[in-house]
């Protein structure tokens, strides 16, 4: 008896000295994503990737859906659009420093995605690349980067803050269009102008500083920027573009310097809390439409149409007309001076606007239609 207990004991020291040994997880796909690269997929959603050269599949050959870490080792130069598009369930990446290129909407719809650290010789990100990515917070771009696509950011609810690398020099469109957690953002001195669509839609942005370096203001710039309250336009800028700054609806101040020579059309419009503007002499190409602008809101269709609270305009002494709609739905606008050098005002220019009592230098075959 003594002598089968004691078996028994050696056999559990030994059991316990010997090394544990754990079970590699199961691979459930592999192929090629690459005509010198090769995936595999385990069952617990880890997608190891390999070989040389640029990794892409049109379809993706893996089930996006079953992706919860990417690691993409060396050798690997760049990543084609769209391979990791829709993978929701992508919480990490890893990527090596041989990826120098990461193209279009690679990342576009991770919604799992938090944080990301991008390869320090990277060069260029195409458009939409991290487009819909929802949960991200922290992204740092290398300084090696000189090249970053339109709506980059697009949608990303929960971005907070980001720094542009030094040989970015532009904001390309739509790139942070409906970052709705973005609350104040100071523009670096190495961008010389703001995109298209750059900020619109970013509901909560309360604060932002342009700089002297910026030269343009593009079109729906900052439409639906509704919590912005106030903005300073520095001298370095020419133009503003069409609805840069429609549909603001806590925008209360404005200042437009001399430098400015173009306003595009509907810039203003919309701005329900603004209560005056002045328009500087410098302004020679008024309400201008641009080739290919898309009135993001057709209800607002003028410089200042749905300008409720406003109620002091001066206008640039060298416009010539005074376009259809222009002051629709100014309310409490009393009075305006309009211009010696005015030929026309166009059809319901004023309509709306139920406090208007004086229009001084208004001449006899301006109106073409029904202003008021």
């Amino acid at each position: 008896m003594n002598r089968r207990l004691t078996v028994l004991l050696l056999l559990v020291i030994i059991a316990l000295l010997l090394p544990l040994t754990v079970e590699a997880s199961s691979i459930i796909d592999s192929g090629n994503c690459g005509s010198s690269a090769s995936f595999t997929l385990d069952e617990e959603g880890m997608l190891i990737i390999t070989g040389t050269g640029m990794v892409y599949a049109n379809p993706v050959p893996w089930d996006p859906s079953l992706v919860k870490s990417v690691q993409i080792l060396d050798g690997i130069s760049s990543i084609g659009n769209s391979v990791f598009k829709d993978c929701s369930n992508l919480e990490n990446v890893i990527l090596p420093d041989s990826v120098t290129w990461i193209g279009m909407s690679v990342f576009n719809g991770c919604s799992s995605l938090k944080s990301i650290v991008l390869p320090k010789r990277l060069t260029s990100i195409g458009a939409g690349a991290f487009s819909n990515c929802s949960s991200l917070t922290d992204i740092v771009i290398p300084e090696s980067v000189t090249e970053l696509g339109s709506d980059f950011f697009g949608g990303c609810t929960s971005l907070s803050s980001f720094s542009f690398p030094s040989g970015v020099t532009s904001i390309p469109s739509g790139f942070f269009s409906r970052c709705s957690s973005l609350t104040e953002f100071v523009i670096p001195d190495n961008i010389t102008s703001i995109g298209d669509r750059a900020f619109s839609e970013c509901s909560n942005l309360v604060d932002i500083h342009i700089p002297e370096s910026i030269t343009s203001i593009g079109n729906s710039a900052f439409y639906y920027c509704t919590s912005l309250n106030s903005i300073h336009i520095p001298n370095s800028v020419t133009s503003i573009g069409s609805s840069a700054f429609a549909a603001c609806s806590s925008l209360s101040e404005i200042t437009i310097p001399d430098s400015v020579t173009r306003i595009g059309y509907s810039a203003f419009s919309g701005c329900t809390n603004l209560k005056s503007i002045v328009i500087p002499d410098s302004v020679v190409e008024y309400a201008f439409i641009p080739d290919n602008v898309s009135v993001p809101d057709q209800s607002l269709t003028r410089m200042f149409g749905g300008c409720s609270n406003l109620k002091s305009v001066t206008l640039p002494s060298g416009l010539k007309k005074i376009g259809n709609q222009e002051f629709d739905g100014c309310s409490k606008l009393t009075e305006i001076n309009i211009p010696n050098s005015v030929t026309s005002i166009g059809e319901y220019a004023f309509s709306h606007c139920v406090n208007l009592r004086k229009m001084a230098h208004l001449q006899p075959g301006w109106v073409t239609g029904s202003a008021k």
